[in-house]
């Protein structure tokens, strides 16, 4: 994992906890697929 995917992913959990877990699906589901491609899933 490169350091550009590693902030962007921890910029995205970082705004899901900050929204104390409200709205987040789109968060989350990018999350989802960033992690997905970065293992070829």
């Amino acid at each position: 994992m490169t350091q550009p995917d590693r902030a962007a992913i921890a910029a995205l959990a970082q705004k899901c906890l900050d929204a104390k877990g409200v709205g987040c699906e789109a968060w989350e589901k990018e999350i989802d697929d960033r992690v997905a491609a970065l293992y070829g899933l």
